[in-house]
């Protein structure tokens, strides 16, 4: 799915860091940073203190949180700390 939008996929396998997956998406066009995702993955969404945790990670490294997870049989993507913070009412 990342791969297909351009992105480098790093996997962390066995995951008990922050990170399951880190993606890094270089623009062609732009002299701008690379866009960089810590990634959490999981069959269904993690506790608010993890998500908290993955949060606070990621603005210390001025990187772009993501999880991805099911609700319902259904694939959920939430890219970036305001997005993942209004979702989970933190």
């Amino acid at each position: 799915m990342l791969e297909k939008e351009g992105y480098f996929v790093i996997r962390s396998a066995g995951s008990h860091s922050v990170a399951d997956l880190i993606a890094i998406h270089s623009e062609s066009n732009s002299s701008s940073s690379p866009t960089i995702l810590f990634i959490q993955c999981s069959l269904q969404p993690k506790a608010k203190f993890e998500i908290q945790k993955l949060l606070d990670i990621c603005k210390k490294l001025h990187v772009t949180p993501s999880l991805f997870f099911k609700n319902f049989g259904v694939l959920v993507r939430l890219n970036g700390e305001e997005t993942i913070k209004k979702y989970f009412n933190l």
